[in-house]
């Protein structure tokens, strides 16, 4: 991803936004987690949470879940959506998992795991041999192969806003945000060329 960044002529800067002056060239803020990093004024909607998934061989999956069917199962409902709901509100750290499969290219993508703490700090990698085994259990009531079947456990921290309505648009002059989407596969390309789109009208 930077090499690719690099040959488009991104420009990397470890600074805050307000340290950017007001006249450079407009800037999109769309780091995701670390937005408030680069912008703390961001609107409080804006939270992170960590998210796991379990990333599995494509064919072999197949033969551990023995109907090939179930490889395209997205999740019957999002149960993170609620909990991102009540994140304004938590005392404690919370987790959930989504159970589903979903192919990407020569991998199964299974399951996601969410987990969220009071405030706007993500704070540190949660310990991933204990997510994986969370993860692993509530998948492994779906898919018993899965409580065991060898794969990779990957785990990064990702924006969301707490009211379901992510930040897409001006935030000050030259100064853009495209953050803190719950379904990002979905919302972010129709946000993304609206985006665009007012870039053009001014």
């Amino acid at each position: 991803m930077t090499a690719a960044l690099e040959r488009l002529g991104v420009e990397r800067r470890q600074q805050s936004l307000g340290a950017i002056p007001a006249d450079a060239a407009p800037l999109v803020l769309a780091c995701g987690a670390g937005c408030r990093a680069l912008a703390p004024d961001l609107d409080a909607r804006l939270r992170v949470s960590w998210a796991g998934i379990l990333e599995l061989e494509h064919d072999r999956a197949r033969a551990w879940l023995g109907w090939r069917r179930s490889l395209a199962q997205m999740p019957e409902r999002f149960a993170r959506l609620a909990l991102e709901r009540r994140a304004p509100s938590l005392e404690h750290e919370q987790w959930i998992v989504d159970a589903g499969l979903v192919p990407c290219g020569e991998r199964l993508l299974a399951g996601q795991i969410s987990l969220i703490r009071p405030g706007h700090d993500a704070g540190p990698p949660p310990d991933p041999l204990q997510m994986e085994q969370r993860l692993r259990t509530a998948l492994a009531s779906r898919w018993p192969a899965l409580a065991t079947a060898p794969g990779r456990y990957r785990q990064a921290p990702v924006s969301f806003c707490s009211d379901g309505q992510p930040l897409c648009g001006a935030i000050g002059p030259g100064r853009w945000v495209l953050a803190g989407f719950s379904g990002a596969f979905a919302q972010l390309p129709r946000a993304a060329r609206c985006l665009a789109d007012q870039f053009a009208a001014n």
